[in-house]
């Protein structure tokens, strides 16, 4: 039986354009479709589309270490992005001096710790648009619910 946490990756991989393999295979294939009570998902590698069982894959993703490192298309950092989403009128930078995932301006910290976005600054608050930084994450194909992946 698929975990909770698998089947969310699968599922977001869809809208998102998630890449695998089966197991193997060196071809890259996108996600195009997932079904949960077959077990199998839809991939596609150009024009050529077909279903394979989700145990003879391997989903291609970034570990969440990744988070401070320049893993964007556009060689930005996605830490410095999402705080930038979280609280836009503030000049973030990369803060490398701490363990987790981090991104400072002159007011406070931004920060991904134990599965959620937090501001520090004289205080702790989670920051206010959680969905919209995780359908982020998720876009970018960063495995932040700790499911069996090989690092791209």
């Amino acid at each position: 039986m698929m975990d909770n946490q698998l089947k969310l990756t699968l599922s977001s991989g869809v809208v998102h354009g998630l890449k695998c393999r089966v197991k193997g295979r060196d071809e890259i294939l996108t996600i195009i479709g997932y079904d949960n009570h077959l077990n199998s998902v839809r991939v596609k590698i150009g024009e050529y589309a077909f279903y394979t069982r989700v145990d003879d894959i391997e989903l291609l993703m970034h570990p969440i270490s990744r988070l401070t490192e320049p893993i964007l298309p556009d060689g930005k950092i996605p830490i410095v992005e999402l705080a930038k989403m979280a609280f836009k009128y503030y000049n973030w930078e990369l803060d490398e001096t701490n363990k987790w995932p981090t991104a400072k301006c002159d007011e406070g910290y931004f920060q991904f710790w134990d599965n959620c976005f937090y501001w520090f600054s004289g205080g702790i608050i989670s920051a206010p648009n959680q969905l919209v930084l995780f359908d982020k994450l998720d876009a970018w194909h960063i495995n932040y619910r700790g499911v069996e992946a090989v690092e791209i």
